[in-house]
C-alpha cells in the first residue's frame, strides 16, 4: 500500500512538471494570464503553457493537499494493516489454543483409552492365569483320584482275589473234611469200637469227646 501512494506521487509530480511541455496537458494559447492591479493599465503576463509557471501556488497547494491525502491514506492504511494484524494475531492464538486444548484433549484420550486397554489385558491375564491354575489343579487332582482310585482298584481285586482263594481254600478243605467225615463215619459203623462205659464209638461220640477234650484242656 505505500509503495502504492509513493508511485502515485511520483506520476502526479511527473505530470505537474510535464504539463507545460506536454500538448495535451498544457492550457490553450488562448488563455491568457492578466494583471489587473491597475484597470487603467492592465498587463499581460502569460499565455498558453507560459501561464502555468505564474500558479506556483496552485501547485504547492495541490502538492500539499496530495501530500496530506497520501500521509492519511498512508495513517489508515497502517491503521488497518495494524488492526487485522491484531486480528489475524488474535485468531492465530485462538487457532493455536485451540490446537493445543485438541492435541492435550487427544493426548488425554489415548493416555485413558491406553491405561483401560492395559488394565483389561491385565484382568484377562489374571483371569486365564486363574483359570489356567484351576485346570491345573483340577487335573492335578483328577490324577490323583485317579490313580489313589486305582490303588483302591488293586487292592480291591487283590483283597478280592485273595478273598477267592480263601473261600476257594476253605470250600475245599470243607469238601475234603466232609469226605474225610463220610470215611470215619463209615469205618466207625463197621468196626464197632467201644469206648470205657461200653458204648459204642461212633462219629457223634467221637465229636463230643473231641469237644469235651478241647474244652477242659483250656
Amino acid at each position: 500500500m505505500k509503495w502504492a501512494f509513493v508511485a502515485l506521487i511520483l506520476i502526479v509530480a511527473g505530470l505537474a512538471l510535464g504539463s507545460p511541455f506536454l500538448d495535451f496537458l498544457a492550457p490553450n494559447e488562448k488563455i491568457w494570464l492578466v494583471d489587473l492591479t491597475n484597470e487603467k493599465d492592465i498587463k499581460l503576463l502569460a499565455n498558453g503553457a507560459k501561464t502555468l509557471w505564474y500558479q506556483w501556488q496552485i501547485w504547492l497547494y495541490i502538492a500539499l493537499f496530495i501530500l496530506l491525502i497520501v500521509t492519511i491514506g498512508s495513517l489508515i492504511s497502517e491503521f488497518i494493516k495494524s488492526f487485522v494484524d491484531q486480528q489475524l494475531s488474535e485468531k492465530k492464538q485462538d487457532l493455536n489454543k485451540q490446537i493445543a486444548e485438541l492435541k492435550w484433549s487427544k493426548s488425554e484420550f489415548e493416555k485413558k483409552m491406553t491405561q483401560k486397554i492395559q488394565k483389561e489385558l491385565a484382568w484377562e491375564r489374571n483371569s486365564i492365569e486363574i483359570m489356567t491354575q484351576d485346570a491345573l489343579d483340577k487335573e492335578q487332582r483328577a490324577t490323583v483320584a485317579l490313580t489313589r482310585a486305582e490303588r483302591i482298584n488293586k487292592a480291591t481285586n487283590h483283597s478280592l482275589n485273595a478273598q477267592d482263594r480263601k473261600n476257594h481254600s476253605k470250600l475245599s478243605q470243607r469238601d475234603r473234611l466232609s469226605g474225610q467225615k463220610i470215611i470215619i463215619v463209615e469205618y466207625l459203623d463197621k468196626v464197632e469200637w467201644k469206648i470205657p462205659d461200653g458204648s459204642r464209638l461212633t462219629y457223634a461220640k467221637l465229636l463230643e469227646l473231641a469237644k469235651n477234650y478241647h474244652n477242659n484242656s483250656k
